[in-house]
């Protein structure tokens, strides 16, 4: 005899369901099924900021340009997108492009460090 039930969990701000509860299919009466249930919860990763299709983005492109495009949802943009190449305003590119040839310079002098080794 299958039974199911239904629980109202208060879910901790900033945190969201993980995982799934599982009953046992031979249990023969409420009794087996009152048994504690254990819930997981996962901190809640921020969602990231996506413009509405048409509406204005910036980037950083291969020459360390700060550019806009507006977004159509195309592959291309997708791609931007989920490289993290994809910014709500031109100060943030600025900041983005800063940082970038910041991590792209400790790398090469990491590099020739080791080289010298």
């Amino acid at each position: 005899m299958k039974q199911q039930i239904t629980i109202e969990v208060d879910i901790p701000e900033g945190y969201e369901f993980e995982g799934y509860v599982v009953s046992n299919p031979d249990a023969t009466s409420s009794d087996e099924l009152s048994r504690p249930i254990w819930l997981d919860f996962k901190k809640k990763e921020p969602e990231r900021w996506r413009a509405v299709e048409g509406e204005r983005f910036f980037y950083v492109d291969s020459d360390g340009l700060v550019c806009a495009q507006n977004d159509y949802y195309e592959s291309n943009h997708d791609d931007m997108y989920n490289s993290g190449n994809y910014l709500r305003t031109d100060a943030e590119a600025v900041e983005a492009r800063k940082r970038i040839r910041k991590t792209l310079s400790d790398y090469h002098k990491e590099i020739l460090s080791d080289e010298r080794i």
